[in-house]
């Protein structure tokens, strides 16, 4: 088994014990935060998107349309 397969496996024992179910995050939810981040972060293009996650351009587009709705809100004070 290569290095990053074991770390990669590791991780998943890890996030799926106990302390993720404690507070009541999903694989899931993390997954979704990760990919909104990359949207506002990098910008909302879908395309990137689809590229860096490996989503279908559905998928690309709603998290891009999210993150420019996100972006062009005005900030509450």
């Amino acid at each position: 088994m290569s290095g990053t397969r074991r770390r990669c496996s590791t991780r998943v024992r890890a996030t799926n014990g106990p302390g993720f179910r404690e507070v009541g995050v999903t694989l899931n939810q993390i997954r979704q935060d990760r990919q909104l981040e990359e949207a506002l972060t990098r910008g909302p293009d879908a395309l990137h998107l689809a590229v860096v996650f490996g989503i279908s351009e559905r998928a690309a587009m709603r998290y891009a349309d999210a993150a420019r709705a996100f972006l062009e809100s005005p900030l509450d004070q």
